[in-house]
């Protein structure tokens, strides 16, 4: 994990793209397309996980923003064009992570039985 002086330091080039969708006091929906500087972007996960009020130029800056349940299409696809927006990263993410989890475990297990196998080998000789 990066160190909080590698997160700040990353802030001044690079952002995370993430987007929030919920109710506002009013019960009025949005959703904004934000760019969330690395430093605040564990604090703004836990708070949306929590639900807490957010300002979301705390976090970073709004990309786009509207006034509905949806994102219309248009602006999806601008996302995606302009930003390289994926979202269904984090599933994917999960997905690549769990087939790298199995072959690594994969890779382990011969390994392990390989080196039994040279070990009994060995004794045999001896």
């Amino acid at each position: 994990m990066p160190t909080a002086a590698e997160l700040a330091a990353a802030d001044s080039h690079s952002a995370i793209i993430v987007l929030d969708q919920g109710s506002m006091k009013t019960g009025r929906p949005y959703w904004a397309y934000l760019a969330v500087t690395p430093s605040k972007y564990k604090e703004f996960i836990e708070a949306t996980k929590a639900r807490k009020p957010i300002r979301h130029k705390d976090y970073g800056k709004v990309l786009k923003h509207g006034f509905a349940k949806q994102v219309p299409l248009d602006v999806q696809d601008e996302m995606k064009r302009e930003h390289g927006f994926d979202e269904h990263y984090l599933e994917t993410l999960a997905k690549e992570l769990r087939v790298a989890r199995t072959q690594f475990d994969k890779q382990q297990e011969d390994k392990k039985i390989g080196d039994i196998v040279a070990m009994l080998k060995m004794k045999k000789q001896n």
